[in-house]
């Protein structure tokens, strides 16, 4: 049954936020802002409402004095409003505005914080004046800084996939060496094949290099691999001829006869420039699952299976029109450098110290330690961890009736899994010592 968004005085709108932004508008402390309507539909509402952002008298982009526009609130108050600009001819393409399916209107990224920051400090005014002060930066052309981080050049659809942190230099082709796991919420894990749980879904991850693009192009979500490819080809190129190639080489592959029923995953990874001409500033991964790989082969004249064996197959025409395809954003392991970069360091130093001692104190220090990408060569601690210990300890459970040095080598060693190895060594340090030392 189609549910029709009905007109609801500013009274009777029943989200908090939504009711304090109404309010706000509705008093008259905004000379820049005036509510049009509300609307309610499902879980969600919506204010209509005329903004008067700051437009200098030669806009570089069509801004007007006086712009329409929709915020939709959720229930669940877990993201941003959704903010849509209502006029007809609005500029399309500009930077700052999400991605969204084909035949609806951009919304527009009016923040770069995650909005559970702010939740609880976020007032019906800032949010306002975080709208106007889009409409006024974009119309001078100043929204996008020239030090700011390029924008994506296709966007996601809200769901993740977790890679290893080894998969960021990892050369193109196809590897079986993982599985996908299903987290919750639409967020995936890619786990080693050796260490895949029964949740885990065999899984061929393609990795494809396309050429270089230009930062924030794509305004739609791509649903289809036909679609997907009009964002991506271009006279050099062709993103259906490289994944029939990869797929061609995979298929002589002896291991791709165990990966009968596995899905496709294509890492897609995308060098993004500022401005035509220069020089990609980063690469921008996106994952796309394009569901049963025998499927994709067949779709694509490279093999099909008969009485569970495969069959190659060369087909002169091949047509990946129903080739549908669920976008996720990329999100790599935690390895040393980039727990240095999210600790505001420019890189890992790797300093080589031994720590002794890993009770309540010594384990808090070693775990933030390591969060910061320092992380001991050895540990020594020769007393168990026992139950009352995990008042203040920093291990778990699980660790009990182990020794802490065993246990916490083992903790930082999953952590950042990235090769480095902590030595545990279980004895009494003044035994460890040598005279000298002593």
């Amino acid at each position: 049954m189609e549910i029709v968004a009905a007109e609801t005085a500013a009274i009777d709108l029943q989200l908090p936020r939504a009711r304090s932004v109404a309010s706000y508008l509705m008093s008259g402390a905004s000379v820049a802002a005036s509510l049009v309507s509300s609307q309610r539909s499902g879980s969600r509402e919506t204010l209509i409402v005329d903004l008067t952002p700051e437009v200098g008298q030669l806009p570089k982009i069509d801004i007007r004095n006086v712009e329409r526009v929709s915020i939709t609130f959720d229930a669940s108050d877990t993201t941003w409003p959704s903010v849509s600009a209502l006029r007809e001819d609005f500029p399309v393409g500009l930077p700052h505005t999400n991605g969204c399916e084909a035949g609806e209107r951009p919304t527009l990224c009016i923040a770069t914080e995650r909005f559970t920051d702010l939740r609880h400090m976020l007032t019906a005014a800032d949010l306002i004046e975080r709208i106007r002060y889009w409409f006024g930066a974009t119309s001078s052309g100043k929204l996008h800084q020239d030090d700011q981080a390029l924008e994506p050049f296709i966007f996601g659809s809200g769901m993740s996939l977790i890679l290893p942190s080894a998969m960021q230099d990892v050369a193109d082709g196809v590897s079986a060496a993982y599985t996908v796991e299903e987290c919750e919420a639409g967020w995936y894990r890619a786990v080693p094949r050796s260490n895949s749980s029964q949740r885990a879904t065999p899984a061929c991850l393609l990795i494809l290099t396309t050429p270089a693009r230009v930062h924030g192009l794509t305004r739609t979500i791509p649903r289809s691999l036909v679609e997907l490819a009009k964002y991506i080809d271009d006279e050099t190129y062709s993103l259906i001829t490289n994944i029939r190639a990869a797929l061609t080489t995979f298929r002589d592959n002896p291991v791709s006869k165990s990966m009968l029923f596995a899905n496709l995953v294509l890492l897609l990874r995308t060098p993004l420039s500022r401005e035509p001409g220069l020089e990609p500033e980063r690469v921008d991964v996106k994952a796309l699952w394009l569901y049963g790989l025998d499927g994709v082969a067949k779709a694509l004249g490279v093999w099909e299976v008969h009485r569970g064996e495969r069959i190659g197959i060369v087909k002169a025409e091949v047509s990946a029109a129903p080739l549908r395809i669920l976008l996720l954003g990329v999100e790599y392991a935690l390895d040393a450098e980039l727990a240095a970069a999210y600790n505001g360091l420019s890189s890992a130093t790797h300093p080589r110290f031994t720590a002794i001692g890993a009770g309540a104190l010594g384990s808090q220090v070693l775990l933030n330690m390591a969060r910061s990408a320092m992380r001991p060569s050895a540990i020594i601690d020769d007393d168990h961890l026992a139950p009352h210990n995990l008042a203040r300890h920093g291990l778990f459970d699980f660790s009990v009736g182990y020794f802490k040095a065993t246990a916490l080598s083992r903790e930082l060693d999953d952590l950042i899994n990235d090769g480095h190895r902590t030595t545990a060594v279980p004895e009494d340090v003044m035994a460890v010592l040598t005279p000298v030392e002593k």
